[in-house]
């Protein structure tokens, strides 16, 4: 019917006005999505031409309402480009997740590259999917405090689609997104920072007993002075020697002396507060940094370190266990030395006090000590 419309406005019969095909022929126009048709208007102000001049008016207007939404849709196409252009330059990684579901719903190219999916992959996953499953329930527990912007940083281990685990900072705040709550995360992979951190754990690290090694505890006690200055507190350090070691090697043999010094060192561990420092100084020596402890409290703790260590069973083997006893040398920084140099020589000196003395005892360093010592 429109098509035969048409073919009379363009062919008028000899009864049909002229000017009332042209209106029609622009009314075609405009239904055909032309909107640049235009009537010609007269002069005779007939209602014909007031219907005329509206209609061109209705086209110039949109014709510029639709120019208008072209240069706005361009405008956003751009600024979206721009933004994905971005999105997609980050170094980090970026995942945006819908807390609803924790599906993926965004994702830009390093994360891909990273975890080692496509796009359309990874959209596909949930949070927990790209995590070891033993971690699952902290990534839950992260998931929750991250939403309620508690702990929005954390350190946790990521799996790739090959089954590989790395660890990463993930950085992570919740946004509203078209009336959704969406949790974004950032991914900054740390494996060469957490290879430098294993790789300098192994060297403060005794390699028999697992403990802080000599060059650490200078390192420690010498932390634990600085804050001394600080806070005015005290510092003490305990120095302890197994008793007759040189007599059990002999006996047992040196791997049972390893074992023995393996256990010591694990029963000194299980001993020490929280804040305690332990340490293999050396041989069968070990020292422990005792932060913000005076003389007194010192005293108390190695007291208790000599009387556990004699109480307990150390197995040799086959069914058979030993006895040993430690000495226990104990100083005090500020009070009786007044330099990291001075603190460890009191202590050694202590623990040579407690030598002579007929052992298996903890002895405190006096000054009168260090005249004997020189004077010998």
């Amino acid at each position: 019917m429109a098509e035969g419309l048409s073919r009379v406005s363009q062919t008028p019969s000899n009864h049909e006005d002229p000017r009332l095909a042209e209106l029609l022929e622009v009314i075609f126009k405009f239904a055909a999505g032309d909107l640049t048709a235009r009537g010609t208007l007269s002069d005779d102000d007939s209602a014909l031409d007031g219907v005329m001049a509206g209609i061109n008016i209705l086209g110039e207007e949109l014709e510029a309402q639709v120019a208008a939404n072209r240069q706005a849709q361009q405008a956003l196409a751009e600024s979206e480009n721009q933004l994905r252009t971005v999105f997609n330059a980050v170094q980090d990684g970026i995942l945006v997740a819908d807390v609803e579901t924790k599906r993926f719903r965004m994702a830009n190219a390093s994360i891909c590259r990273l975890l080692g999916y496509r796009l359309d992959e990874l959209i596909d996953l949930t949070v927990e999917d790209i995590h070891p499953e033993e971690s699952r329930p902290d990534v839950a527990r992260q998931f929750e405090r991250q939403l309620k912007g508690d702990g929005s940083l954390a350190t946790l281990p990521v799996k790739r689609k090959d089954g590989t685990v790395f660890y990463a900072d993930v950085n992570a705040a919740p946004v509203t997104l078209g009336g959704r709550l969406y949790l974004i995360g950032v991914f900054r992979d740390i494996t060469e920072r957490k290879r430098a951190e294993q790789a300098e754990e192994l060297a403060s690290r005794d390699g028999l007993t697992a403990l802080y090694n000599h060059r650490t505890f200078h390192l420690l006690l010498e932390d634990e002075i600085a804050r001394t200055h600080r806070f005015k507190h005290s510092v003490s350090v305990l120095m302890l020697d197994i008793d007759h070691f040189k007599r059990v090697n002999d006996t047992y043999g040196h791997q049972t002396g390893d074992v023995i010094l393996k256990d010591l060192s694990s029963l000194l561990m299980k001993q020490a507060r929280t804040v305690d420092r332990v340490c293999r100084y050396g041989g069968e020596e070990f020292t422990v940094i005792l932060p913000e402890t005076e003389t007194p409290a010192a005293m108390q703790i190695a007291e208790r370190l000599r009387t556990e260590v004699e109480r307990q069973p150390f197995d040799i083997g086959s069914g058979k266990t030993i006895n040993i006893a430690v000495s226990i040398g104990v100083a005090t920084y500020p009070q009786q030395a007044n330099s990291l140099e001075g603190l460890v020589k009191a202590t050694d000196i202590a623990l040579y006090a407690a030598k002579q003395g007929g052992r298996n005892r903890v002895i405190c360093y006096e000054a009168k000590m260090a005249r004997k010592d020189l004077s010998a």
